[in-house]
């Protein structure tokens, strides 16, 4: 997962916490956590047709949007999502 998202860019970095990897090009825009069911992905509130999900996140940046990916097909459905996000991160943020 991590490289596919390093292939988007290749200024896009990776910053290792205690549980998650937080990935960003000017700013956070995807973060991944492991969990017992498979990949937590979150990034920026990207326009969607209802296959992400809606959270909230206070924590480093907003991100308002997540995706569980439990098998690797799944990765092929979020990467032009994962895309979108990272452009949003040439943008000032809103406030």
């Amino acid at each position: 997962m991590y490289t596919c998202i390093k292939r988007i860019n290749s200024s896009i970095t990776g910053l290792k916490t205690k549980k998650e990897i937080v990935l960003k090009g000017k700013r956070n825009f995807c973060i991944l956590e492991k969990r017992k069911y498979g990949i937590h992905v979150r990034l920026l509130p990207v326009e969607d047709n209802n296959i992400l999900k809606d959270v909230g996140r206070g924590c480093y940046e907003t991100m308002s949007k997540y995706f569980n990916v439990e098998n690797k097909e799944d990765i092929k459905i979020i990467i032009p999502y994962l895309e979108i996000a990272y452009e949003m991160t040439k943008y000032p943020p809103k406030m």
